[in-house]
């Protein structure tokens, strides 16, 4: 019970003392690292307030509790290593840049592909507005985007997540950053591994194991992966904006 109170109170130590005529409580916590502050009060003293210069606080950590059907879900991510890298490198090896309509298309197909195997998911492609530019020599420019893709499930569930990422990479059609390398260390580098390829690989595959979860028609998700977010987003923004995404 003791232990209940100091926590509700926010206090570092709380104890009780004295004799039943008389009884002591005694409070404090670390205001610094090196400085506890403790108020005394009851007794025949009354209350007092006494700063003492203290060691640092040990910190006292509860592990996570993970439940079996939690536990079920990671084991699921882990069982398809393999996969979510070997997707992560054939969508990096085609050039997505923001304005490479062709490459954009060819991920999209790709990450399309992958969404439509989720248990339960509405999966659609929306389309997205034209964008003007300015040139530099003052011209105005207009251009289509490709596509964003929107994965949906359970949108009636009581709790919603909104996941957002992006296909494109600052990287243009002519650029000499094509293909993804194994580094000396293990790690992939290539165009758009992290940003965000592999991202939404890894996204994608925990969305799919939490559809193995017994208490998922609990929670609702939608995805939104966009063309556009390296060149600030023009066509897609609205998209973000609006009730139903």
């Amino acid at each position: 019970m003791i232990g209940n109170l100091r926590e509700l109170a926010g206090l570092d130590r709380l104890s009780f003392g004295g004799q039943a005529s008389a009884v002591t409580v005694a409070g404090g916590r670390y205001i610094t690292d090196n400085v506890y502050l403790e108020v005394i009060g009851g007794g025949e003293g009354g209350t007092e307030e006494r700063p003492t210069l203290a060691r640092p606080l040990t910190a006292r950590v509860r592990p996570m509790r993970i439940l079996t059907t939690d536990q079920a879900v990671l084991d699921h991510v882990a069982a398809r290593r393999e996969a979510i890298i070997g997707r992560t490198i054939d969508w990096a090896n085609i050039n997505s840049g923001s304005r490479n309509a062709a490459g954009l298309n060819a991920v999209l197909d790709a990450l399309e592909a992958v969404a439509r195997a989720l248990p339960g998911a509405v999966v659609e492609r929306i389309a997205t507005q034209g964008s003007t530019t300015v040139a530099d020599d003052g011209s105005v420019r207009t251009e289509a985007h490709a596509d964003a893709l929107k994965i949906t499930a359970r949108p009636e569930a009581p709790i919603q997540v909104v996941l957002t990422g992006h296909y494109d990479t600052v990287f243009p059609a002519d650029s000499r950053f094509q293909t993804v390398t194994t580094r000396a260390d293990g790690a992939l580098n290539g165009p758009g591994v992290a940003d965000m390829k592999g991202g939404i690989s890894v996204l994608l595959a925990a969305l799919d194991a939490f559809e193995t979860h017994p208490e998922k028609h609990g929670v609702g998700w939608t995805v939104l992966l966009s063309p556009d977010e390296e060149i600030g987003s023009p066509a897609s923004a609205p998209l973000r904006q609006t009730a139903n995404v």
